[in-house]
């Protein structure tokens, strides 16, 4: 009898550390975030094929490497407030630096651009 009840109070025990170390977690909003974060995969993807047919000459205006530019800043906004949302700071601080690099290749290929039209 004493034996059953310490395995009862030992499960007890451990499902209460269990529920008070845990966070609820949102799949919906889970989900949205990473249907924004494959959106973001795939401009990016489009932009890089983009970049090699302009460097090859495919392209023969710039159009396409800026569009990206026009898009880039509304599903940063979007994924900035989902993300507050779910008050992850690994989560916000992963998507600040994938942020960061956007900029950093959108600031690249405005150099490309720049030494193409020179050349």
């Amino acid at each position: 009898m004493t034996l059953v009840c310490f395995v009862l109070l030992v499960f007890a025990a451990g499902w209460g550390y269990l529920y008070t170390h845990s966070h609820a977690i949102n799949a919906e909003k889970q989900n949205e975030i990473l249907a924004m974060l494959k959106d973001i995969k795939q401009m990016d993807a489009n932009w890089n094929v983009d970049v090699l047919k302009s460097q090859s000459e495919l392209n023969l205006n710039y159009d396409p490497l800026t569009q990206p530019l026009i898009n880039f800043p509304t599903i940063f906004e979007s994924l900035n407030t989902e993300t507050k949302y779910m008050n992850d700071a690994e989560l916000e601080k992963s998507i600040s630096g994938i942020h960061e690099n956007i900029n950093e290749k959108a600031s690249l290929i405005d150099r490309f651009k720049a030494q193409k039209r020179i050349a």
